[in-house]
């Protein structure tokens, strides 16, 4: 009877013990998948934030464009109205 209390014991010992590996292994993948949720997710924003600045630049460059087309316009339709262009020129009769 003991040799049957010993053997179950050591038995036990055993399971505890690769109760304990199985946990650990299973606390390492864990730590592991959130390390690699973790770098995904700055991954996913610096690409975010890279793309938002490019439109922001391509936006910027736009307002520029438009800004200047605007401004070459006014100034070609002006250069016809502006007074100080014009001058009298006396006729004499």
């Amino acid at each position: 009877m003991k040799r049957k209390t010993a053997i179950t014991k050591r038995k036990t010992a055993i399971m505890k013990r690769k109760t304990a590996i199985t946990k650990r292994k299973t606390a390492i993948t864990k730590r592991k998948t959130a390390i690699t949720k973790r770098e995904t997710q700055i991954i996913i924003k610096i690409e975010k934030i890279k793309r938002r600045q490019i439109r922001e630049v391509a936006e910027k460059e736009r307002k520029q464009l438009e800004l200047e087309f605007a401004s070459s316009i006014k100034r070609s339709r002006n250069a016809f109205t502006f007074h100080d262009y014009f001058y009298d020129i006396d006729v004499l009769n």
